[in-house]
C-alpha cells in the first residue's frame, strides 16, 4: 500500500514538472498611443464677457485654466507611454 503512493506521489510530481515546461512564453507588446488632434477653440470678444460679473469671469478664466493643464498632462502621458517603444514596433 505504501509502495503504490510513493509511486503515486513520484508520477503526479513528474507530470507536474513535466507540463511546467510546456507553456509558451508570453510576450507583451507595448502598442503606441495616438495623440488626439487639438481642437479648434473659437476666440471670445470682451463684448461676449461685459455681462459676466467678475467672480464669474475668474472662476471662467479658471476653468479654461485647468482644462489647458489638463490637456497637457495627457500629452504628456502619452509622450511618456510612446517613449518606451522601439521606433520599428510603430
Amino acid at each position: 500500500m505504501r509502495k503504490s503512493v510513493w509511486t503515486m506521489v513520484i508520477a503526479t510530481i513528474l507530470i507536474i514538472t513535466a507540463s511546467s515546461c510546456c507553456t509558451p512564453d508570453v510576450h507583451y507588446e507595448p502598442v503606441e498611443l495616438a495623440k488626439p488632434a487639438e481642437p479648434f477653440l473659437p476666440a471670445i470678444k470682451a463684448d461676449d464677457t461685459a455681462c459676466l460679473s467678475r467672480a464669474t469671469f475668474a472662476a471662467f478664466v479658471a476653468r479654461e485654466r485647468l482644462y489647458k493643464n489638463y490637456a497637457e498632462e495627457c500629452i504628456a502621458i502619452i509622450d511618456a507611454n510612446n517613449l518606451g517603444i522601439p521606433k520599428d514596433a510603430q
